[in-house]
């Protein structure tokens, strides 16, 4: 399915292996990829010409990462099945994603690079990494970067590029996350420096940071608000933290369900945090006075400063 020519060489390539698979694709894939402007297709041919070289000195084949984002996006459906049913996710335990997760090769690799891919695949997901840039974009002076959790290293690779003067480090509770982040940040920004702990948040201590970033954490925990108050400690005066999570989003590892916009907003501020700015992405069309009652799947995204 060629969406455009040119920049859009490299993700046709993966486009083409997802919908060969699953046809059921098609419609919602095309019908995003029509409505793109020329920075998103520049941005996803860095991003995919870069995974080509990346993947083929891993020997790892272009099937495999289709295969993965396919693999994701059953599990994330049986998971909606289940918790429109039960109204709860059914991960309860950090300790249960741990083993489940984000110690087994089988499930953590597919699913870093699936989520890799669903940046620019998923409007939801690619709204999010548009509003970091624009953000990071905006900010100077940062002597040192924190990000938590950085997956599949995206959001990572964007501070790096930007942030050329600072000391970064990365924290993340799974190995093997942290053995991808740091082939991703090779390829992708090679020659610029990166402190990695695998280490468990919570337990967790260093400097004070100018920058925090947590992309998709909180829900993985059994109490956000114990991560929120961490992320305070570890920030400067008149640093930002940047985070993002989702309400009403089952998944293989999330853990803590977030039942409203509003919810999110209030552990937010109940741990000493303003939201500077902040987008609210639902999923569908439904009118927001009817969110909480359909239980809609929303994302949000933030940037946050100590009150």
């Amino acid at each position: 399915m060629v969406i455009k020519a040119g920049l859009a060489y490299h993700l046709n390539k993966f486009v083409d292996l997802i919908i060969q698979k699953n046809p059921l694709q098609k419609k919602a894939i095309k019908l995003f990829l029509q409505s793109q402007d020329e920075e998103f297709w520049i941005r996803s041919d860095e991003y995919c010409s870069n995974m080509f070289v990346l993947l083929e000195r891993e020997d790892i084949t272009l099937e495999y990462v289709a295969d993965s984002y396919l693999k994701m996006c059953k599990d994330m459906l049986k998971e909606q099945v289940k918790f429109k049913k039960t109204g709860k996710y059914s991960c309860s335990t950090i300790e249960e994603a741990n083993r489940k997760v984000y110690y087994s090769e089988n499930e953590m690799k597919p699913y870093m690079y699936g989520l890799g891919l669903s940046q620019f695949l998923w409007p939801n997901h690619y709204a999010m990494y548009s509003y970091f840039i624009n953000i990071v974009r905006k900010i100077n002076n940062i002597e040192f970067y924190l990000e938590i959790g950085p997956g599949h290293g995206l959001f990572l690779v964007e501070a790096l590029k930007h942030f050329e003067n600072a000391s970064f480090s990365a924290v993340d509770i799974s190995p093997i996350s942290i053995d991808i982040t740091k082939k991703v940040i090779d390829q992708f920004v090679p020659c610029v420096k990166c402190d990695f702990l695998h280490k468990d948040v919570r337990e967790f201590s260093g400097n004070q940071y100018d920058m925090i970033v947590m992309c998709e954490v909180l829900e993985h925990l059994e109490d956000p608000n114990e991560i929120l108050q961490k992320i305070r400690e570890l920030l400067s005066p008149g640093g930002t933290a940047f985070i993002t999570t989702c309400a009403n989003a089952p998944a293989i590892d999330h853990v803590y369900l977030y039942r409203s916009v509003e919810h999110i907003r209030s552990e937010i501020r109940n741990s000493g945090f303003g939201i500077i700015s902040e987008i609210v992405l639902p999923v569908g069309n439904i009118h927001e006075d009817e969110w909480e009652q359909q239980k809609v799947e929303i994302n949000y995204a933030a940037l946050l400063e100590i009150r």
